[in-house]
């Protein structure tokens, strides 16, 4: 995620925006999507990585997904972390939730001076592994960048923010973050309807999106998959889970 305007301001959260229907975002015989070029959609979104590195296998934080934050702000964003998750559960089958105990994907709340010291081109980071923020801090690339490059499988994720970022970009960063930290690393410059871009064209998973995560924890799709077993896959996945979407 790329940076944006960071305050000290913050207000209680705002309503969700209302639920999209699943695939509505894309009316059935007018998409220019066909099942061959979804799966190759998300051969991009699961073994590229936005800065032009590739990964030779699929890699996926398996189920189930327990999600943990930590630090000042936590109570801010409870509420909202909650309902997001249950969209995401209740949309996608995805077996995903607040932890009481054993996380395997961390949202850390950092200090913010020391954040923008650290990582000035970033509003929010995502990388492989538990590592505290006092460790990561250390060398962001090596664990952060290379460890997108490197890993074989990951057991846990962590998701990195300033305590400073006003309310509106910290529900950016948890929606994202969170997203991308299941596996769909990449960000698409000019895919204009999904969340997977640079271009802040969506805050909000779109139906895209969702379809996308529905593909990831399908039963073809599994962790070590290479990028052509991962587009056969994926081809197959996505013509019975589209159907099942109408």
């Amino acid at each position: 995620e790329q940076s944006g305007s960071i305050g000290t301001k913050r207000s209680a959260p705002g309503p969700l925006p209302a639920t999209p229907a699943l695939y509505g975002a894309v009316p059935y015989g007018t998409t220019a999507h066909d099942n061959g070029s979804l799966a190759q959609l998300f051969v991009h979104l699961s073994h590229d990585l936005e800065w032009g590195a590739r990964r030779p296998n699929l890699v996926r934080l398996e189920q189930p997904v327990r999600v943990e934050m930590t630090g000042c702000c936590t109570a801010d964003y409870t509420q909202f972390l909650d309902r997001f998750l249950g969209q995401i559960r209740t949309q996608t089958g995805i077996d995903i939730s607040r932890a009481n105990g054993s996380p395997n994907l961390r949202i850390h709340f950092v200090p913010g001076s020391d954040f923008r010291a650290r990582i000035p081109d970033n509003l929010c980071v995502v990388a492989p592994g538990a590592l505290p923020w006092e460790r990561f801090r250390e060398n962001p690339t090596r664990f952060g960048t290379k460890g997108f490059e490197t890993a074989q499988r990951v057991t846990a994720m962590s998701v990195y923010l300033p305590d400073t970022a006003s309310p509106h970009l910290v529900r950016r960063c948890l929606i994202e973050e969170t997203t991308q930290a299941l596996g769909l690393a990449n960000d698409l410059n000019g895919l204009s309807d999904s969340i997977f871009n640079d271009d802040g064209a969506h805050i909000w998973p779109t139906a895209i999106d969702l379809l996308m995560l529905r593909v990831l924890y399908a039963p073809e799709i599994q962790t070590g998959l290479s990028r052509r077993e991962t587009r056969a896959r994926a081809r197959t996945a996505v013509s019975y889970t589209h159907l099942r979407a109408h």
